[in-house]
């Protein structure tokens, strides 16, 4: 069986056992070599309690300097988190905004798409019934020049007819005089006689 980096298990297992010692043998000389004031501390207790008040005093008065730079720096680190906080909601909402932003812009692209799309469909409409057109145009001028030749005897046609027509209101209107013009003497006659 081997582990996830293709090594035998046992080959790992002694690997993990011999990193784990090195790591704690670091964190030994760590501590002998460090000056931190904690460390100081460990070392005066583990060599018997054989340190001088006064240098007991020197490790407390480092170990209350050291918490009182902890504390600081807590409080300083409870800022700049804070900071670091507000960047990131600030930077959501801009990212936030620039995403809707990008969704409008491209539901605009889209749109206009479809615009497109419906202009190039009417343009193609508007062709066809152009073309349409023309030939129609085409048709109706060929009508025309088939009909100029007979244009004349229409026209000499419709003379006769126009002239046909006005002699016969003139004709009814005569009568309608003769006849007005009758019932007048008619009238004038008997009226003569009457007197």
């Amino acid at each position: 069986m081997c582990d996830l980096t293709g090594m035998p298990i046992a080959a790992a297992s002694q690997r993990t056992a011999a990193m784990t010692k090195n790591h704690l043998k670091r964190n030994e000389e760590d501590a002998k070599t460090s000056t931190a004031p904690g460390y100081k501390m460990l070392r005066a207790m583990q060599d018997g309690g054989s340190a001088s008040p006064t240098e007991l005093k020197a490790i407390n008065d480092d170990l209350r300097k050291y918490v009182q730079t902890l504390t600081k720096e807590t409080r300083e680190a409870g800022v700049i988190m804070l900071k670091k906080e507000r960047a990131i909601k600030e930077l959501a909402a801009q990212v936030e905004g620039r995403r809707r932003s990008v969704t409008n812009t491209l539901q605009l692209f889209n749109d206009i798409r479809v615009k497109d799309r419906e202009v190039r469909e009417r343009k193609a409409e508007l062709r066809a019934i152009l073309e349409e057109h023309e030939r129609l145009d085409v048709l109706i001028d060929s009508a025309a020049v088939a009909k100029a030749g007979s244009s004349a005897a229409i026209m000499d046609r419709d003379l006769s007819f126009v002239k046909q027509r006005i002699a016969e209101c003139l004709d009814e209107e005569r009568r309608q005089q003769d006849r007005v013009s009758k019932a007048q003497e008619y009238r004038l006659s008997i009226l003569n006689r009457r007197v």
